[in-house]
């Protein structure tokens, strides 16, 4: 995950989660960047995909080349994939809230979490995003 950051990261395991679930939060070390990485697998992992389809209600860009069906969040830069029971889900936070110029996520400087990303600056960022979900499909979780 360290391509994805423009800081030193600590990696936190998410204890949070059980049953079919299983993922890691990726934290910059000052803590105003972060990448969680969620996995599914099994009857729960299209419940998950289909939750995270819309943010608040607004309909997420949908994205190809990844697993059967991807979508990035609306005016940003999260990614929500699933292939055959596996569901990946890319979330997180680019900045320190109302702080501009502290996004520690590659691509993401000038964006703190609360602003909407330009589909232009978006749509890069959440491509190499998922290519993680990706290469988790390929190799497995």
């Amino acid at each position: 995950m360290a391509p994805y950051f423009t800081a030193p990261i600590a990696t936190v395991r998410r204890d949070d989660l059980v049953g079919q679930a299983a993922g890691c939060q990726y934290a910059t070390a000052a803590g105003r960047s972060s990448i969680n990485v969620v996995v599914v697998t099994g009857s729960q992992a299209q419940a998950f995909f289909n939750a995270s389809k819309t943010d608040n209600g607004v309909a997420g860009a949908a994205m190809s080349a990844i697993g059967d069906n991807a979508v990035r969040s609306a005016h940003d830069v999260w990614v929500s994939a699933i292939k055959a029971n596996v569901f990946c889900g890319i979330s997180g936070q680019h900045g320190a809230v109302a702080a501009k110029g502290t996004g520690e996520l590659a691509g993401l400087k000038d964006y703190d979490t609360n602003d909407d990303v330009p589909d232009a600056v978006a749509a890069p960022v959440a491509a190499r995003l998922g290519a993680t979900c990706s290469k988790l499909f390929s190799t497995g979780p």
